[in-house]
């Protein structure tokens, strides 16, 4: 079994990070403030939302993992600590993971028998 999302066109997914800048008050800035966005804005926006910084032992080789259904987002603690520096890959990796929190909600994602297109991959 696969993970199968509602697939969403680049031109929506940029249309919905548009829409979470502008609740943010970010919509006409470069840097988006991922660090202080999952610390402070997502409890409020969800109060079960839980980050979890997990050792690199523990998480091996996967930089970040959402689960929706149980509120909650893991991030490898060097990649949470480069992105709290500023680099950029590892900013990325907490915004992929937000994107995974915000856009497959388990009323969202189904789990599909073989191959699921690339389209509806909730990795693309």
């Amino acid at each position: 079994m696969n993970t199968q999302a509602i697939p969403l066109s680049r031109d929506k997914i940029r249309e919905l990070t548009g829409i979470v800048r502008k609740v943010c008050n970010m919509g006409d800035k470069t840097y988006f403030p991922i660090v202080e966005f999952m610390e402070r804005c997502m409890p409020e926006i969800d109060p079960d939302f839980k980050l979890w910084i997990v050792s690199v032992p523990e998480m091996r080789d996967c930089y970040g993992l959402t689960n929706t259904a149980r509120h909650e987002m893991r991030i490898r603690e060097d990649v949470y600590e480069a992105a709290s520096a500023g680099s950029p890959r590892d900013r990325f990796t907490l915004c992929h993971e937000l994107g995974h929190y915000l856009l497959h909600q388990p009323e969202f994602i189904s789990m599909a028998r073989g191959e699921v297109p690339k389209y509806c991959d909730p990795e693309w």
